[in-house]
């Protein structure tokens, strides 16, 4: 990810890329174009560092954050998913919360200084009977026993979000089949780090 980035525009010198068609973001970015220039970067970035900025911000946060509003999106979901709206190759679900990692992320301010800001940055570990099976592969060798897994997932785009102090952060959401949440829990914390 990009972050916030002063002074630097990615687009520069660069055509903008076409989104093919099998995109699942085609329906909503077709013939449309990000066209930065470096001053609305600098603009942003100065954004970021006002005190008022951030409390709007903030402000948005706990409104998409209310479970109300959730609510509201999840609706919205379901008629889109009634009504065939969703974009192509889409399929909606509901995976079955396991556990919440804290960790903390680089956020580049900028490139050419190579300039970055810590953000605290929530992982939603979740299941669903959707993804494939985890493996348990032998990697035995020589007389020496062992093994390792293979364990399918997908992550979802990180989204802006709000800490349990209202600061603002970055969630992402991982989901994997009921199984690692099992293993989880059997193999403890050494199989909670691979994961």
């Amino acid at each position: 990810k990009r972050g916030n980035m002063s002074g630097f525009n990615p687009y520069a010198d660069k055509k903008p890329k076409q989104v093919e068609e099998d995109d699942p973001d085609f329906k909503f970015l077709k013939d449309k174009t990000l066209n930065v220039s470096r001053n609305e970067m600098k603009g942003l970035a100065r954004a970021m560092e006002s005190k008022e900025f951030r409390e709007i911000m903030s402000e948005y946060m706990r409104d998409i954050s209310d479970p109300k509003n959730k609510d509201e999106l999840e609706q919205y979901l379901t008629q889109c998913e009634e009504n065939g709206e969703l974009p192509p190759n889409t399929k909606l679900i509901r995976p079955t919360a396991g556990f919440c990692l804290k960790t903390t992320s680089n956020k580049l301010i900028n490139r050419k200084e190579k300039k970055y800001f810590e953000q605290k940055t929530f992982i939603n570990v979740t299941a669903h009977d959707i993804m494939e099976l985890p493996k348990k592969i032998d990697k035995s060798t020589k007389g020496k026993k062992g093994f390792t897994f293979e364990l399918p997932y997908r992550v979802s785009k990180g989204r802006p979000d709000q800490d349990a102090k209202g600061e603002i952060c970055t969630t992402f959401d991982v989901i994997f089949h009921p199984e690692v949440i099992k293993m989880t829990i059997m193999y403890r914390s050494e199989f909670l780090k691979f994961v």
